[in-house]
Parts: C-alpha cells; sequence; structure tokens
C-alpha cells in the first residue's frame, strides 16, 4: 500500500479560511452572549423594522411598494435605503432577523476583504500583499463604524468597491468589450445596496480611474484605440443602469418630490472632513471634548499601514499604477474635504446628482480603498526587494512625521497622554520602527512580512473589536406602555411619537412591525410638500440638516396634533413633568364623503386655510380650481343626506372601499397623494384628484360603489421591465459564451487528437 501526501491546500482556499477566521475574531461572534445579534444604533431606530416589514410583505406574496405605517404613508421601494432588490435581502425573507443582521454584516466584510485580495493579486501578482491589503481594508474604521452605527446600506456599497475596480482591471487588461459588462454588474449590484452616495462616488471615481489608465497605457498616442476602448467603456453604465433601473426611476421620481430636490450648499456640505479630522488616521477616537469622533469621519487603517502604503507610494516598482492610484487620491480628497477646499463648490455646481447628498466625509470610503491598495504595494516591495539603507532611512523619516502630526495633534485636542487610545498608538509607532528595521536587516522577508501583516490585523482590532455592537432581540421587540395602548384600540388611527432622542429613537419605525400608523418617522428621504405641510402647520421653523425625524418643538401639547387631517388620534407630548401620552376622539377619519367644496386657484393656498380654526377638514373639502370639471356632477345641497363608507381592505399597496353617495360627492381619503396611485370606482378608472393641500380625493356619482385604490407607479414597471430584460440579457450571454468557449475547445481538443493520430500513424508506418 502506497501513502501518498496530501495535495498542496489552493492558495485561494487557505485565503478565504485565513479571512473568515479573522472576521469571526474580530467581531467576537463565536462568544457572544446567547439571543443577542450584531447591529449598530440605527438597526434599532430603523432598519430592525424596514426589514420586518419587508419581509411581512414579501412572505405574503406582496411587493412593498408603499409603506403606509410612517409618515402617513410613504413610497417605500421608491427609497433606496430600503435595499428592496439586493441579494442579501433574501436573509432577512428566509431567517430569522436577528440571524439575517448577523449574517449580512459577517458576509459583507467577507466580500469586501475577498475582493480586495483579487485586486491587489491581479495588480501586483502577489498573494500576500492581496492578503495584507485584505485585512486593512476588511477591518478599516470606516467600515466598523459603520457597523457601530448600524449603517447597513453603506456597508453593502463599500464591500462591492474593490469587486467593481477589479473587474474594471481585468477589462482595461484585457482590452476586451464583454469585459466591460462586469463592472457594470458590480455597480448596478452595488446601487441596489441600498447608499446611492456611495454608489455615486464608485461610479465617478472609477471612471476617473478608467481615464488615467487609458492616458498612461496610450504611449504611443493610438486616438483610434483609445476612442474603441471609450466606447467598449459606455458598456459599463449602460449595464449598470440597466440592472438597476428597477430601483433607480423609482428612486428618482421619489428624489423629485423629497426635501432633497433642492439643496443649499450648506446642506450638502454639512459633515465635511476638516483638515484637523486627519488626526483620526493616527489616534481615531481620542479621550477630548475638542475633538469629533462621529462615525462620518471614521478613517483608521492603522499607524503601521500608513507606512507601509507610504512605501508603496515611494517605492513600488510599478510606477504606472502608483500614479494613477496616487492621482484618484488626490481626486478623492478634495471630495472629502467638501467645504474645506474651494473645488468642492465647482462640484455643487456642475456636477450632477451631488446636490443630492450631504456629508462629502463619507468619500472616506475610498480613501481607505486607495490607501489598502498602496498597503499591498508596499507589501509586495518589502518582501520582494527589501529595504536598502536609504530607503530605510526614508521610511523612518516617514514614521517620524507620523510622531509629530500625533504629537501636534494631541496638543492641539488636549488629548489626555495616559489615555488608552494615545498608549496604544505609541505602542503601535514603536512596533512599527522596530518591523522597519527588521525588514532592513532581515535577508528571509517572509515571516517578517507575516509578522506585519498579524501586527497589522492586532492594530485594528486593538481600535475597533469592542465597536461591534450587540442587540437583544428580547429587548428589542418587548412592547412599550404607549404601544400596548395602540395595540388595544383597534379604530384606524395615526399616532404622533417623537423619533429624535433616547429611548424615542426609532419609536416611529417601529410601527412598521407593530402595526401602527404613524405622522412622523425615521428615515433618510421625506416628501417636500409633507415635510412643508407638517412644520407649517404647527408654525415650528423647518430644520436644514436633520431631516430623518421631526424635530422636537413639534410634540408640545400646543403643537402636536397641529397637523388637522392626517386622522391624529393619539401623541406623545412633552410636559414639565415629562413625556406625557395625549389623545383626542376628534381626529379625521381615514375616508370620509363631503359635498360642501372650495375650489382655490392653486394647491398652495390650502395650508393658510386648513390653519385657520374656522375651517372643518370633516365638513368642507379644498380643491383646485382645475378640479370643477372633474367634480360637475356632484350635488351641492344643505339637505339631510345619509351616506356611509367604510374601508373593507386596508393593505400595504391597496384600498377597498365600499360607499353609498345618494347624491354623489367626493371621496376624501386621509392618505398621501402621489403619483402612481389609481383608483377604480365599479371597476372603471376615474381620476385621483389633489385635495387639502396633501391628500387623495375620488369624485363619485350618485348611488353606492365599490371602490379600489392600487399603487402601480410607472416608474417600478417601466424600470421593472428593463432590469429583467437586462438580467435575462446577461444570462443569455453567459450561457452563449460558455457554449461557444466550450466548442472552440473541442474543436482544438479534436485537432490535437487529429494531430496525435497522424503522428502515430508516421511512426508506424516509418518502422514498417
Amino acid at each position: 500500500m502506497v501513502l501518498r501526501m496530501p495535495k498542496k491546500i489552493p492558495s485561494i482556499l487557505l485565503t478565504c479560511t485565513i479571512l473568515m477566521v479573522l472576521i469571526l475574531i474580530f467581531t467576537g461572534i463565536l462568544w457572544a452572549p446567547a439571543g443577542t445579534f450584531i447591529g449598530g444604533i440605527d438597526v434599532p431606530g430603523y432598519f430592525y423594522w424596514s426589514a420586518a416589514f419587508i419581509s411581512d410583505t414579501i412572505r405574503a406574496g406582496i411587493i412593498p411598494l408603499w409603506n403606509p405605517y410612517y409618515y402617513s404613508g410613504h413610497p417605500f421601494l421608491a427609497n433606496p435605503g430600503n435595499f428592496i432588490f439586493y441579494p442579501s435581502t433574501l436573509l432577512y425573507v428566509l431567517l430569522p432577523l436577528p440571524w439575517a443582521f448577523t449574517l449580512d454584516t459577517l458576509i459583507h466584510l467577507f466580500i469586501a476583504a475577498l475582493g480586495m485580495f483579487y485586486l491587489v493579486r491581479l495588480i501586483t501578482g502577489s498573494q500576500m500583499a492581496g492578503l495584507t491589503s485584505a485585512i486593512v481594508f476588511g477591518f478599516n474604521g470606516y467600515f466598523i463604524e459603520r457597523i457601530f452605527a448600524g449603517h447597513i446600506t453603506l456597508i453593502h456599497s463599500a464591500a462591492l468597491i474593490p469587486w467593481l475596480f477589479f473587474f474594471m482591471e481585468k477589462a482595461l487588461l484585457a482590452k476586451s468589450k464583454v469585459l466591460f459588462f462586469l463592472p457594470g454588474v458590480a455597480l448596478g449590484i452595488q446601487i441596489l445596496g441600498g447608499d446611492p452616495q456611495v454608489s455615486f462616488y464608485t461610479a465617478l471615481f472609477s471612471s476617473v480611474y478608467f481615464l488615467l489608465r487609458l492616458l498612461v497605457d496610450s504611449k504611443p498616442f493610438q486616438p483610434v484605440g483609445m476612442i474603441k476602448t471609450c466606447g467598449y467603456f459606455f458598456l459599463f453604465p449602460f449595464t449598470a443602469f440597466c440592472i438597476s433601473a428597477v430601483q433607480i426611476l423609482p428612486s428618482l421620481e421619489l428624489k423629485a418630490f423629497s426635501e432633497r430636490a433642492q439643496n443649499t450648499y450648506d446642506f450638502v456640505t454639512f459633515m465635511s472632513f476638516s483638515p484637523g479630522q486627519f488626526f483620526s488616521f493616527l489616534i481615531p477616537r481620542a479621550s477630548s471634548p475638542s475633538f469629533n469622533t462621529n462615525w462620518e469621519f471614521g478613517c483608521y487603517i492603522g499607524i503601521l499601514a500608513l507606512v507601509i502604503a507610504g512605501i508603496g507610494g515611494l517605492f513600488y516598482q510599478n510606477r504606472k499604477y502608483v500614479l494613477c492610484y496616487g492621482v484618484l487620491l488626490f481626486v478623492v480628497l478634495t471630495f472629502m474635504l467638501g467645504s474645506f477646499t474651494p473645488l468642492y463648490y465647482l462640484y455643487f455646481k456642475y456636477l450632477p446628482v451631488i446636490s443630492t447628498f450631504r456629508g462629502p466625509a463619507r468619500a472616506i470610503v475610498m480613501f481607505d480603498f486607495i490607501l489598502s491598495i498602496f498597503i499591498g504595494f508596499g507589501i509586495h516591495y518589502l518582501h520582494e526587494s527589501g529595504l536598502k539603507l536609504g530607503r530605510y532611512g526614508v521610511s523612518i523619516l516617514f514614521a517620524a512625521v507620523l510622531a509629530v502630526c500625533m504629537y501636534v495633534g494631541i496638543v492641539t485636542f488636549q488629548v489626555p497622554l495616559a489615555s488608552k487610545e494615545v498608549v496604544s498608538a505609541i505602542a503601535i509607532l514603536a512596533v512599527t520602527v522596530v518591523l522597519l528595521s527588521l525588514t532592513f536587516a532581515m535577508k528571509n522577508r517572509t515571516p517578517l512580512i507575516w509578522l506585519i501583516i498579524a501586527t497589522l490585523f492586532v492594530d485594528l482590532y486593538i481600535v475597533y473589536s469592542d465597536s461591534v455592537p450587540r442587540l437583544s432581540s428580547k429587548d428589542l421587540l418587548k412592547k412599550q406602555s404607549y404601544e400596548q395602548v395602540f395595540e388595544n384600540d383597534t379604530s384606524l388611527y395615526r399616532v404622533n411619537t417623537p423619533g429624535y432622542e433616547g429611548k424615542f429613537y426609532g419609536l416611529p419605525a417601529r410601527g412598521m412591525h407593530h402595526h401602527y400608523y404613524g405622522i412622523n418617522g425615521n428615515s433618510n428621504i421625506i416628501l417636500n410638500e409633507y415635510f412643508t405641510f407638517i412644520y407649517n402647520m404647527a408654525d415650528v421653523p423647518k430644520p436644514e440638516m436633520f431631516r430623518h425625524t421631526f424635530s422636537p418643538e413639534l410634540f408640545s401639547p400646543s403643537n402636536a396634533f397641529s397637523s388637522r387631517i392626517l386622522g391624529l388620534k393619539y401623541a406623545i407630548v412633552e410636559t414639565p413633568d415629562g413625556y406625557k401620552m395625549m389623545s383626542t376622539e376628534n381626529y379625521q377619519p381615514r375616508v370620509m364623503i363631503i359635498r360642501d367644496i372650495i375650489f382655490t386657484p392653486s394647491y398652495q393656498d390650502h395650508i393658510q386655510i386648513l390653519k385657520n380654526h374656522d375651517f372643518d377638514p370633516q365638513k368642507k373639502v379644498l380643491l383646485e380650481e382645475s378640479a370643477r370639471t372633474a367634480v360637475s356632477k356632484i350635488v351641492q345641497t344643505d339637505a339631510i343626506v345619509q351616506d356611509w363608507v367604510y374601508i373593507e381592505l386596508y393593505a400595504t399597496n391597496r384600498l377597498k372601499i365600499r360607499a353609498d353617495a345618494p347624491s354623489g360627492g367626493i371621496l376624501l381619503l386621509s392618505e398621501l397623494y402621489y403619483p402612481g396611485w389609481k383608483a377604480y370606482v365599479d371597476g372603471t378608472s376615474v381620476p385621483i384628484l389633489r385635495a387639502d393641500y396633501l391628500l387623495r380625493a375620488i369624485p363619485l356619482g350618485p348611488g353606492q360603489h365599490s371602490i379600489e385604490v392600487v399603487y402601480r407607479p410607472i416608474s417600478f414597471l417601466v424600470g421593472s421591465v428593463i432590469s429583467l430584460f437586462a438580467l435575462l440579457l446577461l444570462l443569455f450571454l453567459w450561457i452563449a459564451r460558455r457554449y461557444t468557449t466550450r466548442i472552440a475547445s473541442n474543436k482544438m481538443l479534436e485537432k490535437k487528437l487529429k494531430k496525435r493520430a497522424l503522428t502515430n500513424k508516421s511512426m508506424l508506418s516509418k518502422k514498417a
């Protein structure tokens, strides 16, 4: 019996194993308390309840196009932050939500790290360089701070950046038009992941990188070849749009009606990355009241990592890549700085879409991404060449500059020298100097490179491992006292609950799971006219920067019920004795029949009329003058007429109503007017009119009626067709390519066999 030695473990399998083990160690998932899951601040604030709503509706066979539970009913799928068509949404539909949140986080850390490994290995040809970049990118401050904050969509989007650049690099190296589909597929999936801002940065900066590579590679200058390659490049945005059209088109429609349709420069540059904030690259969580440690500025990759990145930028042999990524790093920097550079005003004025976003600091993800690539360059250089005397001196000088910057930051921001953050930073800086010295002195550098990789991981682990947050599903799902009141009241009404601080944060969003309807919410995009209406009715100034949930001023006893037409029955208000719940029995029903109509020149006049306490919105309805023809058959009479109306079905995207209006009338729904809602009276399509500034109204003729109101936005239907066609086409092209490749391989094999047969025949004839 012959014993065979086991085959060598494939490098990719070994890399995947290392990355998965490190992720499990870093997140502490193996020793986490039972009944807990990974979930940051915005998970209980919004994402958990959104995922519950998605899971419930999809399991019921319904696409959640509309959400009736917050902001008096709002478009749901159109909000990209709900990532309904992103692949990981299946986790939330198929698994218990705590499992889904944990797996979603772990999987995307792995996706991010593995994508970086492939990209850097493709550029450098080095497994160790790829692994180092993967570890730094997968555990950098941007990712961990986003986990801490509960920004699931930002984690989705950031994880796919290396894959897009990997496919772009493959396409550039092969100069194949087919391969330009691949970065388009990656970008399309990233857009579905839920964060338009990161997707915008990815599309923009990858396009800049493409142009840089085109210029660097075109030597001598070949205009025909460059034009041809640019033509191939347009497959990239075209493919991305087609795949994500099901999300893009509804989102563009929502944006046009949202409070983000027009923004000031101050709003757009809010949360810019100030020059002083670069101290976060050295000491990320400084114990100082004068230093902003908000997660929007999470950027730390490690002190040793910065030195290695500097070595990569200075000494890596392939200067083409250093040049392209160096220029790209500078471009990204101008976006990060926002209001701290005059260039951003030009971006604000002339770059499309960018005025939609606030928080230029979010470009940090691209900055960390590029630095992670430079770290791979540095590791490859150290492994292959080591440090000679002159370059060793430059590296030590660079470390010394970082030490000086650290000292200046400590003094400027008055950080205690004995604080854990400073002590850790000094220790890592000392280890960095030792490792550089060993790299200069030792000939066998492989063990030393592994030691550097381990130090990079330990550095990030010391800083961030305790930042991976845990939530208790039992505590999260426990009904609060006010929710028990809502549960016991089975009538159809709305509630006004705060969501801006402490125990109230996320309360408006909880209604998506506990089934109560709110006029408040917690979402990053709100219909502008709804936003305007709420603040105007309360005579409270609209906030400029913070718009995710209503301001505290709206929860005083005098303002809590100011939105008269929204069917508000309960409100939690702030009193001198603390927060209390108020209620009223005189709230507007969800559906009514009204015959007393007031026509106005435009709906903008409605707010002032509604604010007049002599106006009774349960007896009179406001319509635009242009709607007069549509309601001409309604008999306006002072005679007492016995009308009745009730809601037969109140569902996510559909309402069924029964009504008897002997004289006809206006069916007024306390539901928001928004494009895409269709009304059918006795099976016949009828127009939906805009009434009372915000609401839907349907003209009814005399008699009994069956009314159905459904949400079927054209933007979603068109986007669905485009995305479905794109997916089928890509699937067809993939199958066709596999088929033609197999045929070509078979033909090549046949030729080899024929050639071999002829050779054998010739040899036999010679022997004979």
